[in-house]
């Protein structure tokens, strides 16, 4: 490796005067590219920008070009990881003419392929605009960094994109000043490089957490409090197991020094978990994702307090909820029992979106109350169907918010002290208030009323409320469900039928109220196809009507069961039992190349009810 200084740009020339380079750093006050938009995850996106900090610290001539072109790719860098240690270390570094140790030709040329190989991708017509626009600002990179390649045969660059963001080129050649063939020196210290770069790296590395703990207070602050959460609670009724996923409040009492000092946090929770469960795995994701954010993490006790028993399923909903309450607790930002958390937390304690997020959003969707809801970066799509079923009122009622870690959330959980989201935040809660006695698809379409939408929305891009409302009166919102949350809806649907045949399917219809608790199964699944039969796109119309089917079957096997009552199932009423297997399989086939993991689930469950039955 290489030590660089940019000034001056060339030395041994002493009897001609040399032009200085000045470095601008990147604006922050400009939002470039809608990160919320791209169709890659936050993994992808920090890969990436690690990628394109570690081009940036190539070696090179030290030219005006070069340093602009190490300002964009700073640029793009803190745009897809705002937390880049990297890219802030080098931004410093290039701001106080220090030096830096290059990247060798081996590592950049790597870094450049990969690159390449995602802008391929976002340049794809398919991928959105703000993907293609993330791909041209890169391309303007590579006319520099790369220009043979053959993505760049018919590329034109273009300061346009970075107008507001990027310093023109004249200002970074600074002609009012020169300076002397002498080397440049300094008292300051040549600070080291971030992380050793790994030629075979393939994901950038997490930064150390160590600084970024160091000092944030290590002791519990609110020892009390409720938070609401989405759990699956565990009942007993009539003596058979039944399972319930709720909307729940849970009170917390945090207490300090209590914990056994092997376990650090230790949890107790009332009434006890599913035959007694323990609480060991919960403790255990939770001690790991909050030791990534706090160091020396407090010695605690923690009760948690529900108005029924959890099952010992997975509770990730809870988890990420107790996770923000706790570390507010730690921030001293007292927790607003209006905050709701829908997300996964990694180890890192990042955000994403889980598998039972369009189920769970629905029954937050069916409550009253409003609330201030935390969702991850990839849960646009669901929320957009909101709008297509004609909910707007869901968005009025409840302030959605996109983050993408638990640090990030600690923002809008407690106190707002960022004036941006402050001042968002309150022009939204004056909005609620005039939305309460106002038609929301007039208000929407209002001149006026859009204007303060798009203020809220430029002060804050991740106000999703506020985009949404502004979809729901810009005269072009979705007015049918994409397929895969049509496949969703019909899962949840259909699976009303689980316990009931799968019982009918165990005892025999000898048990005459079998028939009566197929026919309510039957009917309330009529009822709820009903509801979204108007918002089936004609090319999901197959998949539709199969579920149909299904409900017809049913109440066909009801009738057949009921004129058997006194003996098990006659040929007629083993017909239709296959009958129902053969179309829950066609529905499940329609499932297929929408959700990997829909059809996973709806196979097992639509087997699993069938295998009973009698031949």
């Amino acid at each position: 490796m290489k030590k660089v200084f940019y000034i001056p740009l060339c030395l041994g020339l002493s009897a001609m005067p040399l032009l200085a380079v000045t470095y601008h750093e990147p604006s922050d006050d400009l939002v470039m590219i809608r990160t919320d938009r791209l169709p890659i995850d936050a993994d992808t996106m920090k890969w990436l920008s690690h990628q394109l900090v570690i081009i940036a610290e190539r070696e090179s001539p030290g030219t005006a070009v070069d340093m602009r072109t190490n300002a964009q790719l700073i640029a793009l860098a803190q745009i897809l990881d705002n937390e880049n240690r990297e890219a802030k270390r080098f931004n410093d570094l290039l701001k106080r003419g220090q030096s830096y140790d290059t990247t060798s030709t081996d590592q950049v040329t790597k870094a450049t392929s990969r690159v390449w190989s995602l802008v391929n991708f976002l340049a794809n017509k398919e991928a959105g605009d703000e993907a293609n626009l993330l791909a041209d600002c890169i391309k303007d990179t590579m006319l520099v960094i790369d220009p043979k390649h053959p993505s760049l045969s018919d590329f034109r660059i273009s300061d346009k994109r970075w107008e507001g963001k990027v310093a023109q080129l004249e200002k970074f050649k600074d002609r009012g000043r020169q300076i002397a063939d002498t080397p440049r020196v300094t008292d300051e210290p040549i600070d080291p490089p971030v992380i050793a770069k790994n030629d075979d790296e393939e994901m950038p590395k997490k930064p150390q957490q160590d600084d970024l703990t160091e000092d944030k207070p290590s002791k519990w602050h609110t020892l009390t409090g409720t938070f609401i959460s989405p759990v699956q609670e565990y009942l007993r009724v009539d003596d058979k197991h039944r399972y319930r996923d709720e909307i729940t409040s849970v009170s917390v009492e945090i207490q300090p020094g209590k914990a056994d000092k092997e376990k650090n946090l230790q949890f107790e929770c009332q009434p006890s978990l599913q035959h007694d469960g323990k609480l060991g795995k919960l403790e255990y994701e939770i001690k790991k994702k909050l030791s990534n954010e706090w160091k020396d993490l407090p010695n605690a006790k923690i009760k948690l307090k529900l108005k029924n028993s959890l099952s010992n399923r997975d509770q990730k909903y809870l988890v990420s909820n107790l996770l923000v309450f706790l570390d507010s607790s730690l921030a001293d930002n007292k927790y607003s029992s209006k905050t709701l958390t829908l997300t996964n937390v990694d180890d890192n304690g990042d955000f994403s979106r889980g598998y039972s997020f369009w189920h769970t959003m629905r029954l937050v969707a069916a409550t009253e109350e409003g609330r201030r809801i935390l969702v991850p970066q990839h849960a646009e799509d669901d929320l957009r169907q909101l709008i297509a079923l004609e909910k707007p009122e869901f968005f009025v009622k409840n302030e959605i918010i996109v983050v993408n870690s638990l640090k990030e959330a600690r923002s809008y959980s407690g106190k707002l002290t960022d004036p941006k989201i402050k001042e968002a935040c309150e022009l939204y809660a004056e909005f609620q208030e005039v939305a309460e006695s106002r038609s929301i698809g007039a208000l929407t379409a209002n001149k006026h009323v859009r204007e303060r939408l798009e203020k809220i929305l430029a002060l804050m891009p991740n106000h999703i409320s506020a985009k949404m409302l502004l979809l729901q009166g810009s005269g072009q919102r979705p007015i049918k469900l994409e397929s895969k949350f049509l496949a969703y809806e019909l899962d949840d649907i259909t699976s009303d039928i689980v316990p009931i045949i799968r019982e009918a399917a165990k005892f025999g219809a000898k048990y005459s109220d079998h028939s009566d608790k197929i026919d309510v199964v039957a009917s309330k699944m009529e009822k709820e196809l009903e509801v979204i039969k108007n918002y089936v796109d004609s090319a999901d119309d197959a998949m539709y009507e199969t579920a149909e089917d299904l409900v017809s079957n049913l109440k066909i096997l009801s009738r057949a069961v009921s004129r058997n009552r006194n003996k098990d199932y006659d040929e007629r009423s083993g017909y239709y039992a296959r009958l129902i297997k053969n179309t829950t399989d066609e529905l499940t086939r329609g499932y297929e190349n929408l959700d990997a993991q829909i059809v996973s689930k709806t196979k097992r469950m639509k087997t699993e009810i069938f295998k009973d039955f009698k031949k």
